[in-house]
């Protein structure tokens, strides 16, 4: 029964007590309700919404009306739609790095290969494909790397160069990126 007199509502007596902003709030409506000024109603009825916006902030800051906010879901990660590029552009593309994986392949020499400019390829090649142009060149780029380490005994360091890394290390990382492991272990786990 919300109007018995054992009822408090769920608030927290003491912490609204011991807010300083409700103390001065709940003084200045009390000022307020003995002023003979003809604007004191308005002056008072603003002082009650600044009072319960107050307290209901005191109680939500104590967690006792509301629960906490759950965390906010995972966002899924993208995902190929249809749409994008032409698959005609798409292959003109793929033919592109292809022949010239080994070569340093800019943003700008891809959209040249689909007859695009850089931004409107770019948007388009990740709705085609679901990766950005760089990541699908570096995914490229390890996937032939896996081919030559498998077929070949090139040192990692040559197999690195070939595909189109300045560093042996960045190849190491990437390759580690998309294979899980390092370029060297998963040679080794191919040949046993």
């Amino acid at each position: 029964m919300l109007g018995g007199a054992d009822f408090d509502g769920g608030f927290d007596r003491q912490a609204l007590a011991d807010d300083p902003i409700v103390r001065r709030l709940t003084g200045a409506l009390d000022e307020a309700a003995g002023s003979e000024d003809p604007s004191a109603g308005l002056y008072a009825d603003a002082l009650r919404l600044a009072t319960l916006v107050r307290i209901l902030s005191v109680q939500k800051a104590a967690a006792r009306i509301w629960a906490p906010a759950a965390e906010p879901a995972p966002r899924p990660a993208p995902e190929a739609t249809p749409g994008g590029l032409p698959k005609w552009r798409l292959k003109r593309v793929k033919a592109y790095l292809d022949e010239h994986l080994a070569e340093a392949v800019t943003l700008a020499d891809m959209a040249a290969a689909a007859g695009l400019s850089r931004m409107y390829f770019a948007a388009q090649f990740r709705l085609a494909t679901g990766h950005r142009p760089h990541e699908y060149l570096l995914k490229c780029r390890v996937e032939r790397a896996m081919d030559l380490l498998k077929d070949t005994d090139e040192p990692v360091a040559q197999v690195a160069f070939a595909v189109g890394f300045q560093t042996q290390s960045h190849f190491t990382t990437v390759f580690r990126r998309f294979a899980g492991e390092t370029p060297y272990r998963w040679r080794c786990a191919q040949s046993s």
